[in-house]
This record gives structure tokens, C-alpha cells and sequence, in this order.
């Protein structure tokens, strides 16, 4: 898949996920895919846990994602 595909899939996923975090997600997850002191990449579904998890860790520290320049 391309970056734009992975990215309409987890969209499909965390529909609340702001842009910039989703498109970050998926460029970190897709760098473990050639990096060389990886045996494997992440997959799809890691993109997706992870937007999953920084949802969940701003939640608890009442972050608003949505406003990348918040400070608490």
C-alpha cells in the first residue's frame, strides 16, 4: 500500500484522529519497514494502535490533539 492508502484505512479506524498526527503515525510506522536494524515493520495495524494509544495517553493528561501548539 501506499502512504495515502495506509493512511484512508486507519482513517477508517480512528476517524477522530487529527491529520497530522495520522499522517505522522503512518510515516513512523512505514520507516520501520526499511530500517536496518529492524528484522521486521511494523504493519498496518501498528499504525493504527498507535494512533489508538496517543489518543488514549492525551485523554488521560487532557491533551487536545486537534491544537498541535496546546500547552498544559
Amino acid at each position: 500500500l501506499r502512504a495515502h492508502e495506509e493512511q484512508a484505512v486507519v482513517r477508517l479506524h480512528a476517524p477522530d484522529a487529527p491529520r497530522w498526527l495520522l499522517r505522522t503515525a503512518v510515516a513512523i510506522t512505514r520507516a520501520t519497514r526499511v530500517h536496518p536494524d529492524l528484522a521486521r515493520g511494523a504493519s498496518v495495524r501498528g499504525e493504527i494502535d498507535l494512533l489508538l494509544v496517543v489518543g488514549a495517553l492525551a485523554e488521560l493528561e487532557d491533551l487536545d490533539l486537534h491544537d498541535r501548539d496546546a500547552r498544559t
